[in-house]
């Protein structure tokens, strides 16, 4: 079996301590799993509110999905494994938006912003195991909107649906040149018509 990396769905939860969470994680997938993408999507959960890097209902996922990709990077040709940490608003209405954040987006985009520094500042910022992606999920037009790693440079899908896939390819891949190409493909279904 070859690796293909593969990547998760959002999840939006209550945290019962008035917050939603959100979380992406990346799975192992087989060459053909991309034929039905969705068996290989896992969410991360946290019950705790906002998640933190060191908190202790978040933690352990974090921990095990990187000992998992460092252990499948060592017994096959994973090229490494992807986060996407997101948060979700509405363009039309902010009450259609995140309640954890009090309906706030900048408050939303500054936070999942701070856990993308902080999963970089834990377990590297060269992304030689793991690769963090910040991405925003405006729900009026479901689309997702890519965040890169130079602060200010986004690329929202709604505003590309009439770009050929080979420009919003190059346009992705200049957001994230340090990809490793697998993982970048995986990325790709995800980011085209969406």
């Amino acid at each position: 079996m070859k690796w293909r990396g593969g990547i998760s769905i959002p999840q939006c939860i209550h945290s019962g301590e008035g917050g939603y969470v959100h979380g992406w994680t990346c799975k192992r997938a087989r060459d053909d799993g991309w034929r039905d993408p969705a068996r290989n999507l896992s969410p991360f959960r946290s019950m705790g509110g906002r998640f933190k890097i060191g908190s202790p209902n978040y933690a352990p996922y974090v921990r095990n999905f990187y000992d998992y990709t460092l252990r499948a990077m060592e017994k096959t040709s994973c090229p490494g494994g992807l986060v996407i940490v997101t948060y979700h608003y509405s363009d039309g209405d902010t009450l259609r938006g995140c309640t954890g954040f009090n309906y706030d987006t900048k408050a939303a985009r500054a936070y999942t912003a701070k856990l993308v520094e902080d999963y970089n500042r834990v377990y590297g910022s060269l992304h030689k195991v793991e690769h963090i992606l910040h991405m925003g999920i405006e729900t009026d037009r479901e689309s997702f909107v890519f965040h890169g790693h130079i602060l200010g440079v986004v690329i929202n899908i709604a505003d590309t649906l009439a770009w050929s896939v080979e420009k919003l390819r190059a346009e992705m891949r200049g957001m994230y040149p340090e990809m490793p190409e697998v993982i970048f493909n995986d990325l790709m279904p995800f980011a085209i018509g969406n």
